[in-house]
């Protein structure tokens, strides 16, 4: 029984040795970069929905006409939509299990047999850092990407150790009824001496980061009784025993959030990787119907060992012992840090992309003072996002018959401003069209109409200048519009009210703007009419 319990004891050692250097074995081997999956370096569109030991993000959309697999941001629930991008969830996932990591066991064995067996070696052997998060894409100017982490999904976990067991158990039927037992085979040593840790947290853990503690179990190393020298009481026994703990704490801190855009340069380097949880990256865009965006955090974890030696005075009365620790002695062991890298998520950001005629003046032409007259300036979107259009115009004669409009991919809408001239003559004024392409903002049109007076009304009366009667055969003049009745002569002159049965006629009627001009004309043709009947009746007078 002593041989066997200083077995148990060596082998709980020897655990908790592997338990303290076991860290310095994946330092040493440095797959730990590439534990975690493919990395950057691999299928960029498979890392897009997948994380860094392949598991998908399943019932989230593909994007569109970027890389298959990408992560495609959507409208942001809050904020300006049409200036806003987000897409989530970027999951992380790197796992770094060591090479010395060991899982046998085979089960219980034989097969439908009443006793079986089970033999067990476990000596796991890793560390595990997964997180969730996303990225918001705003603009105009440069597109800003600002990463963010979803609440609750970090989690750091380790587990190394040494476990070794032997169990057995039976199951018999006797006269119909059924007796069974299950447990550890006895003189086998069975050991479980591991440390395992976990820590959940809210990414993206910056400094300084977040820790995962565990602990073994405490084993003791020996025992002194006491009891003879210090206690001669029979039944009560007591003495001094040692006991040893380890402890094994995993630190994981973030140091930077790397994007790498696919298609454009980032406007520094100071933004291109975020270091902080204030900072942004900062994207200068060229042109285009959607970007693309590489993301991963990079970190490192910190390992820190510490043993614990722990004297204890014991007491045991009637088989119950009692433990009074007297002091605990903490003794650190230093493991140098291991770099974390993730593999890069793909993010597919869809974008407008609005075209515009390269009209630098729009004219109304010659419009009719009290007419209108409708401009046209067609727009058309051939990005991947909603295009949103907002107009303005600085004329009170230009007035917008569409204050806004929005364009989805692939159509075509159109601005109308009605121009409407107040008053005779060129005018000019200017349209604002500003936009939510992140390249193309803004949109300015010169506009001009000019006002021309309306032509004159046919079916209105006009007024003509009466033409000069042709003289009398006598050389007397006389008007064309006399009547050729003739008239008696009172004492040898016309009458004024035509006499002698002569009938004048009345003067065209004129426009009011023409009086006096009428007046002088009617006065003019009574004059020569007079003139005219007092000729013929000298005439008639004279005859046979």
């Amino acid at each position: 029984m002593l041989r066997m319990a200083w077995l148990r004891t060596l082998t709980s050692v020897a655990g908790f040795l592997l338990i303290l250097t076991s860290p310095l074995f994946a330092l040493a081997d440095g797959s730990g970069g590439a534990a975690g999956g493919a990395g950057a370096s691999g299928a960029a569109g498979d890392a897009g929905a997948a994380g860094a030991t392949g598991e998908g993000n399943p019932g989230y959309p593909l994007a569109g006409k970027g890389t298959p697999g990408a992560i495609v941001a959507l409208p942001c629930a809050q904020g300006n939509p049409w200036r806003c991008m987000a897409a989530l969830p970027l999951a992380y996932k790197k796992k770094v299990e060591l090479p010395i990591a060991f899982d046998f066991d085979t089960g219980w064995i034989p097969d439908s047999s009443a006793l079986q067996v089970r033999f067990y070696v476990k000596l796991p052997a890793y560390t595990q850092v997964e997180m969730q998060g996303g990225v918001f894409a705003t603009w105009p100017g440069a597109i800003t990407l600002d990463p963010f982490g979803l609440r609750g999904t970090g989690k750091v976990e380790f587990d190394y150790g040494l476990m070794i067991g032997a169990q057995a158990k039976f199951q018999v039927e006797v006269l119909g009824k059924d007796y069974g037992w299950e447990g550890d085979i006895p003189f086998v040593p069975k050991v479980d001496f591991h440390v395992d840790g976990y820590r959940a947290f809210d990414p993206w853990a910056w400094q300084p980061g977040v820790i995962a503690t565990g602990y073994t179990p405490k084993l003791t190393l020996f025992t002194v009784d006491i009891t003879d020298a210090l206690i001669p009481i029979p039944g009560i026994g007591g003495g001094i025993l040692l006991d040893v703990q380890g402890e094994l704490g995993v630190r994981y801190t973030t140091d930077r959030i790397v994007i790498t855009p696919t298609n454009g340069t980032v406007t520094s380097q100071i933004d291109q990787d975020i270091t902080g949880p204030d900072q942004q990256a900062l994207h200068t865009w060229q042109q285009g119907a959607w970007g693309e965006y590489l993301i991963h955090p990079e970190g490192r974890v910190e390992y820190g060992g510490t043993i614990h030696l722990i004297p204890t005075f014991y007491i045991e009365i009637l088989t119950k012992k009692f433990k009074i620790p007297v002091y605990d002695f903490e003794y650190e062991v230093k493991i140098a840090e291991q770099q974390w890298v993730f593999d890069d998520q793909l993010v597919h950001v869809p974008l407008p992309d609005v075209r515009a005629p390269a009209w630098e003046q729009v004219s109304a032409g010659e419009v009719t003072l009290g007419e209108f007259q409708v401009i046209e300036i067609p727009f058309s979107n051939i990005g991947e996002a909603t295009a949103r259009l907002d107009a303005e115009v600085d004329h009170p004669a230009f007035k917008l018959m569409d204050t806004f409009a929005e364009i989805s991919p692939g159509q075509e809408k159109k601005i109308r401003i009605r121009y409407t001239p107040t008053k005779l003559g060129s005018v000019q004024g200017k349209l604002r069209v500003t936009s939510n392409d992140p390249d193309q903002p803004e949109f300015l049109f010169a506009l001009e109409g000019n006002a021309v007076a309306p032509p004159p009304d046919p079916d209105s009366p006009t007024t003509s200048t009466p033409s000069k009667p042709p003289p009398p055969k006598d050389g007397t003049a006389g008007s064309s519009n006399a009547s050729s009745t003739g008239t008696l002569a009172r004492n040898g002159e016309a009458s004024q009210e035509g006499g002698c049965g002569c009938r004048t006629t009345t003067a065209p009627s004129s426009r009011w703007a023409f009086a006096p001009l009428l007046l002088i004309l009617l006065a003019l043709r009574r004059s020569s009419s007079s003139r005219f009947r007092s000729a013929l009746c000298r005439q008639e007078t004279t005859s046979p």
